[in-house]
Parts: C-alpha cells; sequence; structure tokens
C-alpha cells in the first residue's frame, strides 16, 4: 500500500531515497496544502479593505452573504431538518440543545452527547 505524497511519481521512480521522516513527510505537506489560502488570504487582505470603504460595494457584499446565509438555511432544512425531526419531542430536543449552547455556554461536545442520548431514551421507549 502507498501512501500519499505530492511527489509520488519521483518516489515511486527513487525509491529508498527519500530523506524526509514520516513526521517531517506530514509537516510539509500539510504546509503545501494550507500556503496557497493562506496567501491568497494575505494577497486580498488589501483589496479587501479598498472594497470595504465603498458604500456601494459593501451593500453588495452584504447582499452576497445574504444570499449565502439563505443557501446555508435550505441545505440545513431539506436534509437534515426533514430527516431528523418527526415531531414534537424532536422539536424540543432541538430547541433545548440550541438554548444550552447560546444561553448556558454549554461545550457542543456535552450538548451532542446529551441528544445523542434523548433520542436513544425515546427510541427505547
Amino acid at each position: 500500500m502507498t501512501r500519499f505524497s505530492p511527489a509520488m511519481g519521483s518516489r515511486r521512480r527513487y525509491r529508498g531515497h527519500c530523506s524526509l521522516s514520516p513526521p517531517t513527510s506530514a509537516r510539509s505537506q500539510s504546509r503545501a496544502i494550507f500556503l496557497p489560502g493562506l496567501l491568497l488570504a494575505v494577497a486580498g487582505w488589501s483589496v479587501w479593505a479598498l472594497l470595504a470603504r465603498h458604500r456601494q460595494l459593501r451593500a453588495g457584499i452584504a447582499g452576497v452573504n445574504a444570499a449565502v446565509v439563505g443557501i446555508l438555511a435550505a441545505a440545513l432544512y431539506n436534509p437534515v431538518w426533514l430527516g431528523a425531526v418527526h415531531d414534537w419531542a424532536d422539536v424540543a430536543v432541538a430547541a433545548g440543545a440550541l438554548l444550552l449552547l447560546q444561553t448556558q455556554r454549554v461545550p457542543p461536545l456535552v450538548v451532542v452527547v446529551s441528544c445523542a442520548a434523548a433520542s436513544i431514551v425515546r427510541a427505547l421507549a
């Protein structure tokens, strides 16, 4: 079984000549994956600051953000809400989880485990 490497072709040709240890190779591959996005973010910062000065462009960006939120809400509703919420008890569990996250600052892992426990109890009852 071969492991992932960006230089897969050269490694196959010259087996045994790779001087990187697996942790070093993993670090360099992680940097190679995330570096382009970081460079785009750094380069785009000045352009973003320039665009933010214009009122009409800010309004257009706000409209794009609203459209993205609408698409995400539709993606949440169709497969997630329709597939998981079947009656009022499910609505109560979802609302309780939201309240715990928003008002009580309960860690998300605790909320997920408590929702899973509530669904198991409901399934066994």
